[in-house]
């Protein structure tokens, strides 16, 4: 289940044409996931706030939507543009999280913190690295992942099972 208005971003025609375009044939939808952070002076750190990629299966990219406006001194989602293709075997195994200080060493100007209102809306490789600054300001941002087709790798994000138990979550939710 999923709500109508994310149901029709994740139909409309632009951004399947994007998508399309980068995939060189018809999206797949892995999973629709809102991301509220900060908040409350929380200042907290966590998985989410270290530099990192993540692996949906082959060829995938995210669309994130913020929800909330965000600023320099909000949690700002940055990415290192390029490092997508510096991804090899050894960091897959061995090395998901780097260190803010290598991270910056070895990319440098590469690092780019994405800022704008409620409503911006932008693409980005699964593969790059990237991170949530920690902020104690709010921040409300929609994750939309979609990938080139299914791959076993990928099953485990929205299994049936788990479509099923968010399914059930929600209608819960909706009833209280």
């Amino acid at each position: 289940m999923i709500d109508d208005d994310i149901a029709d971003l994740a139909r409309d025609p632009q951004v399947l044409a994007v998508l399309r375009a980068w995939f060189r044939c018809e999206p797949v939808l892995l999973e629709s996931t809102l991301m509220v952070t900060g908040g409350q002076g929380s200042l907290r750190s966590g998985d989410q706030t270290h530099f990192h990629y993540d692996f949906a299966g082959w060829h995938s990219l995210n669309l994130f939507l913020y929800l909330t406006d965000v600023q320099e001194g909000s949690a700002v989602h940055e990415v290192v543009s390029g490092s997508d293709r510096s991804i090899g075997l050894r960091e897959i195994c061995l090395s998901v999280n780097r260190t803010e200080q290598r991270v910056v060493r070895h990319f440098g100007a590469a690092i780019h913190p994405i800022m704008g209102p409620a409503g911006t809306l932008f693409f980005e490789h699964t593969e790059a690295l990237h991170r949530r600054r920690i902020s104690g300001e709010r921040r409300v941002m929609l994750n939309l992942l979609y990938a080139s087709h299914r791959g076993w790798l990928s099953h485990g994000r929205a299994s049936a099972e788990q479509l099923r138990r968010r399914a059930r979550q929600w209608a819960a939710a909706s009833d209280a």
